[in-house]
């Protein structure tokens, strides 16, 4: 099983894919950071390779869009869950809950909230 992991916030944007059998590795590691008018940097790493560059994002929201495309260069495309760390969701957010095949969460209002990850339900 691979698990993309993300953890969003207000000035970066962090993902990974973990390989889950009888144990878990990280298998890919990717950071967008350092947002500021005109761009970012990014870092990819997966196996011996570690790029690093620089893109034209604004956002984690703007760089959110195109992980998958990056996932797909380095032969990644084959997920089979999706997470989000959630360091803090603030008073009354405790979790979230399996509810059918879906998992149900809330998210906190205020600066570390990234308007593409903002969902209540993920089918």
């Amino acid at each position: 099983m691979q698990i993309l992991v993300f953890n969003a916030g207000s000035s970066s944007l962090k993902f990974g894919i973990f390989s889950v059998t009888t144990e878990t590795h990280e298998v890919f590691k990717g950071s967008y950071e350092r947002f500021r008018t005109g761009g970012c940097e990014y870092r990819f790493r997966h196996g011996e390779t570690d790029e690093r560059g620089a893109v034209e994002f604004d956002s984690p929201s703007e760089a959110l869009k195109v992980v998958p495309a990056a996932l797909k260069r380095f032969g990644l495309d084959a997920i089979d869950a999706v997470g989000h760390r959630i360091v803090h969701g603030g008073a009354g957010v405790n979790g979230g809950r399996i509810s059918g095949h879906c998992v149900e969460w809330a998210l906190p209002t205020g600066h570390n909230q990234v308007p593409s990850l903002t969902m209540r339900r993920a089918c």
